[in-house]
């Protein structure tokens, strides 16, 4: 689109050397200060003769001309800032080009300045495609120079207009994640998400959606822990055009201090069966025969809570202690029972262990005496 707006300024140039061909002008100090823009190939050095050209004469007859050169010098200044190797004076030229741009966007772009060859609707898109460009130069000169928020500033105006633009969203989800705040990452995944589900004209080719599917994975599990959920993120990003307010992700530290608090409160719950999983756990490390023969055999242990799984005879009973269900204990009573227990039957015991084995886990209490029996 920006090669339309050149093709205006070149309609422009034309238009003013007809109009120097024209010896009846009542303004020959315009005329040579209008010829003299005309010939400058430099826009820097155009643009202070337009702004003196403005400040002479504001009710020209040559306004039309004047305001193409003036949106043809923004543009062009805008593109040099980012030619590679461009100089720092070249940079900031451009940035100002691009906020004078943004700033008179709609008087430059008003209808009554629209060149008589151009259809109204593409002089309207020539207004969007300026405001467009000037937000991205804005954009890439803040992210070149490390300044993250602004560039977020300026790529979120860009999407507030086409948020299903995926190389912006793309660029806005790498910004925020080059400022490592963490706390923010779940804005960045949003806006990566976004990128990588974007359909239409907007959508990435195949080799930008998976470079950025890879990408997007990396910063979901480093933030995260795991891929799981992200299906799901995916799916409600591409549905909705704007970062929601409760949009939430959780991360590494979230989980794990939600499940220590579930933990701490399942062992006030059930200190039993928080008892159990620390000796399942001590029991099945690489040093579990010595654990077990140094701090658990021949020591009667605090009572359990039970399952059945099964009576193999009067005296032996196999159980499960934990909420898994998994045989674990078996119990070999002091006693024989006098009555049979069925699969299911909850108990409380207590015991001595004097064995186990780590595969398949099983305890096995020696002098087992049953607390409570249905």
């Amino acid at each position: 689109m920006f090669h339309r707006i050149f093709s205006f300024s070149a309609a422009a140039a034309a238009t003013a050397a007809l109009v120097l061909a024209q010896p009846t002008t009542t303004r020959p100090a315009e005329l040579q200060l209008y010829s003299a823009i005309s010939r400058e190939p430099d826009p820097a050095r155009k643009l202070p003769l337009l702004d003196q050209w403005a400040a002479l004469y504001p009710q020209s007859d040559y306004q039309k001309e004047r305001n193409l050169y003036y949106i043809s010098c923004y543009a062009t200044m805008e593109g040099n800032a980012l030619q590679p190797g461009a100089q720092s004076d070249t940079i900031s030229a451009g940035a100002e080009a691009a906020r004078a741009m943004l700033a008179k966007a709609m008087a430059l772009f008003a209808l009554e300045m629209k060149p008589p060859a151009v259809k109204p609707e593409d002089w309207k898109t020539a207004w969007e495609e300026a405001v467009h460009q000037a937000h991205s130069t804005l954009a890439a000169i803040a992210f070149n120079q490390k300044d993250y928020p602004k560039a977020e500033t300026e790529l979120l105006a860009l999407l507030e207009d086409k948020p299903d633009d995926a190389a912006t969203a793309f660029q806005l989800g790498s910004v925020i994640v080059s400022e490592r705040d963490t706390s923010r990452y779940p804005a960045a995944i949003y806006y990566l998400a976004r990128a990588v589900t974007a359909a239409g004209p907007g959508a990435l080719n195949p080799g930008g959606r998976q470079a950025t599917e890879d990408y997007l994975e990396r910063i979901y599990s480093n933030y995260h822990g795991s891929l799981a959920g992200l299906v799901e993120v995916k799916s409600a990003a591409s549905q909705a055009p704007a970062l929601p307010a409760d949009w939430k992700i959780q991360s590494i530290k979230e989980i794990s201090e939600a499940r220590i608090a579930t933990e701490e409160q399942f062992a006030k719950d059930h200190p039993d069966i928080a008892l159990w999983r620390n000796l399942k756990d001590n029991l099945s490390a690489s040093d579990g025969d010595t654990y077990f023969k140094e701090s658990v055999k021949d020591r009667e242990l605090p009572s359990f809570k039970a399952t059945v799984i099964s009576q193999p005879d009067a005296r032996t009973i196999i159980v499960s202690i934990d909420t898994t269900g998994a045989a674990e204990a078996t119990l070999r009573l002091d006693s024989p029972l006098k009555v049979s227990l069925n699969a299911g039957t909850e108990i409380e015991f207590t015991g001595v262990p004097e064995s186990f084995a780590r595969e398949p886990f099983m305890v096995v209490f020696s002098q087992a005496k049953q607390k409570r029996l249905p």
